[in-house]
C-alpha cells in the first residue's frame, strides 16, 4: 500500500528524542550508576511471619587483616552466614581463609539445618521453607541446587543490584562490622592518617591470627543470638523471639546429607 506523504517512518527514534523512549531506570543508571538505581527503586516490604519461613544468606570479606597458619603476609578471611529473618537468629556461620565455594555454602546450610541446642537447651535449627541469596557462583552451583531439592526448601536468587531483597543479612553484616570487626587491630575500614595510612594497622607485624579472630567471631555470634536485644524484635533477643514462636520445626539429621567422601558432610567435620 502507498504510504501517505504526511506519515514519517523511522526504524529508531532520533538521538534528540531518545530520552523520551528510555525507561526511567535506564536514565537513572546512566547518570548515577547502580547506587542511583537502587535509591530510586520502589519495592515492597517482605513480612516473614514465623521462624524457618525464610532464611537469608550472604558472604562478606571480613575487613580485618590477620595471619593465617604458616603464612607470613596478612590476609582477609571470608564469612558466610545464614540468618532466620523472622527471629534474626544466626542459624550458622562459616569462616574461611579464601572466598567461599559451594562446599562452604553447603556446610553453612547443613550446619543450620542440623542445628543444635542453645545454652538453655532450646533447639535451634530445622529445614527452612526458603533461603534467599545473591547471584554469586557459590550459591548457584549444582551442589546447592541438589541440596535444596533433596531437603525440599526453595533457593531464591535475588534480583541483581537489589541488596534490599535480602536486607536483613545485609544489615547484620553492618552490625557485626561496627560492633565487632571495627574494633579489632588490622581493621581495613578504620580511620586513616593524612598520609592515607591505616591507623589500625598493627606495628611490627603484630597481627591477630586467623584462628583467634575466628574464635572470637563465633563467640560474638553466640552472644548476638542469646544476649543482644534487637530493636526490630521489641527489645527481645533472637533466642527469646525463637522460643516464643510455636511453629513446629522440620528436623533433619546431618548424616542424611552425605553424597560420598567429597560431600559436604565430611566438610562439616573439619575444625574451622
Amino acid at each position: 500500500a502507498k504510504i501517505p506523504a504526511a506519515v514519517s517512518i523511522r526504524t529508531s527514534p532520533p538521538e534528540s528524542s531518545n530520552a523520551r523512549f528510555q525507561r526511567p531506570s535506564a536514565a537513572i543508571t546512566r547518570r548515577g550508576g547502580a547506587p542511583a538505581l537502587i535509591n530510586k527503586r520502589m519495592y515492597l516490604t517482605v513480612t516473614v511471619a514465623r521462624r524457618n519461613q525464610r532464611w537469608a544468606m550472604d558472604s562478606q570479606e571480613i575487613p580485618v587483616r590477620v595471619l593465617a597458619p604458616r603464612e607470613t603476609e596478612p590476609r582477609k578471611y571470608w564469612q558466610t552466614t545464614a540468618i532466620d529473618e523472622a527471629t534474626r537468629m544466626v542459624m550458622a556461620t562459616v569462616i574461611t581463609k579464601d572466598r567461599p565455594n559451594s562446599a562452604d555454602v553447603a556446610a553453612c546450610i547443613a550446619t543450620g539445618i542440623r542445628g543444635g541446642n542453645a545454652p538453655d537447651g532450646t533447639f535451634v535449627g530445622g529445614v527452612p521453607d526458603q533461603i534467599v541469596w545473591d547471584n554469586a557462583r557459590e550459591f548457584l552451583a549444582d551442589q546447592i541446587t541438589e541440596m535444596a531439592l533433596a531437603l525440599a526448601f526453595t533457593g531464591t536468587a535475588v534480583t541483581p543490584w537489589a541488596p534490599y531483597e535480602k536486607g536483613k543479612i545485609e544489615a547484620w553484616h553492618k552490625t557485626i562490622q561496627s560492633e565487632f570487626y571495627g574494633k579489632l587491630p588490622g581493621n581495613s575500614h578504620g580511620p586513616r592518617s593524612f598520609a592515607n595510612r591505616e591507623m589500625w594497622r598493627p606495628e611490627h607485624g603484630n597481627y591477630l591470627t586467623g584462628d583467634l579472630m575466628t574464635v572470637h567471631a563465633l563467640l560474638w555470634c553466640e552472644r548476638y543470638n542469646v544476649q543482644r536485644p534487637h530493636g526490630s524484635l521489641m527489645g527481645r533477643t533472637p533466642l527469646e523471639q525463637w522460643k516464643s514462636d510455636p511453629w513446629k520445626l522440620t528436623r533433619r539429621d546431618g548424616r542424611l546429607f552425605a553424597r560420598g567422601p567429597e560431600a559436604f558432610l565430611g566438610y562439616l567435620g573439619r575444625d574451622r
